[in-house]
C-alpha cells in the first residue's frame, strides 16, 4: 500500500485488507513522507498486527518510485497493489488467488469494480471489460490497449514472477497502462464476475480531477516532465514492451503494425503535444526533450 497524506481514508483501506478471508498475507505500507496523520495511524496498526510492515520515506520520492518500492519489499508468490483510498470486499484476495492457483496461464486476476465518492453504499457499477483470456497474445494486447480506461485491473492480484520480468512503473502519465501491456504479453487476465473492488473517485483520490501543478506536486515532485508527450511516451513504451516480450518474430511484427496504425490515427494529438512542448520553458532538471 503506497501512500502519501492518506490519513482520511487509510484506516478503512487497511482494515479491508487485514479482514480478508484469505489471511496468509503481508501488508507492506510505504509512506512517501506524509505530513498528516498517516504515519501515526500506520504505526499504531502495525504495532497491533504482525502481518503489517510500515516503511516511511524521509522525503517525497514520487509516486512511481514509491509504488515500485512497495513491490521491492514483497516476498510472496502473488502481489497486489492496494490504494489507501479504496475498499476491498472480504473475499477479493481469496477469489483472485484461487484463480491464479488454478490457472498457470494467467498472470493477473481481478474482480469487477464499483466506483464511489464518499459512501460505499452509493457506489455505481463500472465495466472494465479486461477479461483477456485469448490464447493469442497479440489479440490480448490489442484488446487491452483499445479498452483500458480506468485502470482498476491493476488493483487485482498479480503473479509476482511475471511482474518482476517487467520494468514496473515509470515516471510518466499512464505508466500503469504500459505495465499492464507488458503483463498481458506474458499471460492472461481473468475477471471475477462479482463486484468485489470499490474504487474511490473524487478530486482528492483521482489525479484526472486535479490540476497539472497539483498532480506534479503530489505525484512527481522531482520530475517536471512526467506529464509531457503523454501519447508519444505511452506508445514508445508499448513498442518497448513488445520488443522485450517472449514472442515470435511474426507476433512482434503484428504488434508493431497495430501500434503504427494507432499512431496514424492519433497524429493530430501527437502534433498538438509536440507544439505544446515547444511552448514550455525548460527547467533546471532538463528540457521536455530529455536531460540537459
Amino acid at each position: 500500500m503506497p501512500v502519501y497524506n492518506g490519513a482520511e481514508f487509510i484506516g478503512q483501506a487497511i482494515r479491508s485488507i487485514l479482514d480478508q478471508s484469505f489471511s496468509d498475507i503481508e501488508l507492506i505500507i510505504c509512506d512517501n513522507a506524509s505530513d498528516d496523520a498517516t504515519g501515526e495511524i500506520c504505526r499504531e496498526i502495525s504495532a497491533s498486527d504482525n502481518r503489517v510492515r510500515y516503511y516511511a520515506s524521509p522525503r517525497n520520492i514520487g509516486v512511481t518510485d514509491n509504488y515500485n518500492k512497495a513491490f521491492g519489499y514483497a516476498r510472496g508468490e502473488y502481489f497486489k497493489w492496494a490504494s489507501c483510498n479504496d475498499y476491498c470486499a472480504k473475499d477479493l484476495i481469496e477469489r483472485c488467488v484461487d484463480v491464479l492457483d488454478r490457472r498457470p496461464d494467467a498472470v493477473l486476476s481481478y474482480s469487477k469494480t464499483r466506483l464511489f465518492d464518499t459512501k460505499i453504499s452509493d457506489a455505481k457499477d463500472y465495466e472494465d471489460n479486461l477479461d483477456l483470456q485469448e490464447q493469442d497474445p497479440v489479440l490480448r494486447f490489442e484488446h487491452l490497449i483499445d479498452r483500458v480506461r480506468l485502470n482498476n485491473a491493476m488493483n487485482g492480484v498479480i503473479r509476482a514472477d511475471a511482474l518482476r520480468k517487467t520494468q514496473l512503473h515509470k515516471a510518466f502519465w499512464s505508466s500503469d497502462w504500459s505495465l499492464l501491456a507488458e503483463l498481458v504479453l506474458r499471460g492472461k487476465f481473468i475477471e471475477i464476475p462479482e463486484r468485489l473492488f470499490y474504487r474511490r473517485i473524487n478530486a482528492q483520490a483521482h489525479s484526472s480531477m486535479q490540476s497539472e501543478s497539483e498532480i506534479l506536486r503530489r505525484l512527481w515532485p522531482n520530475d517536471k516532465r512526467a506529464l509531457a508527450f503523454r501519447t508519444w511516451r505511452l506508445h514508445w513504451e508499448y513498442f518497448s514492451a513488445v520488443s522485450r516480450a517472449p514472442l515470435s518474430y511474426a507476433e512482434k511484427c503484428r504488434l508493431y503494425l497495430i501500434l503504427m496504425k494507432r499512431l496514424k490515427w492519433r497524429k493530430e494529438m501527437l502534433v498538438r503535444e509536440f507544439a505544446s512542448a515547444l511552448k514550455r520553458p525548460s527547467d533546471k532538471q532538463g528540457s521536455y526533450f530529455g536531460p540537459s
